[in-house]
């Protein structure tokens, strides 16, 4: 259980410093509370909202390589 832990804080930990990098990809909807809430908050609401599944998901989009089609 401590190595799953350790991984589902390095996920979240990554993927909350992608979207504070590159808030523009934040969903519409998201990107509307930053001028209210900030954008620390608006990214933290975000993942909180997402699913297990979702999360692992967009980490893999994000940060794993995709595997190189050579010709």
């Amino acid at each position: 259980a401590r190595s799953e832990e350790e991984r589902a804080n390095t996920v979240i930990t990554m993927l909350f410093e992608y979207f504070m990098k590159h808030s523009g990809e934040l969903p519409d909807m998201r990107k509307t509370h930053i001028e209210t809430f900030g954008l620390e908050q608006t990214v933290c609401d975000y993942i909180a909202g997402m699913t297990d599944n979702f999360a692992i998901y967009q980490f893999n989009e994000l940060f794993v390589p995709k595997k190189w089609i050579v010709n």
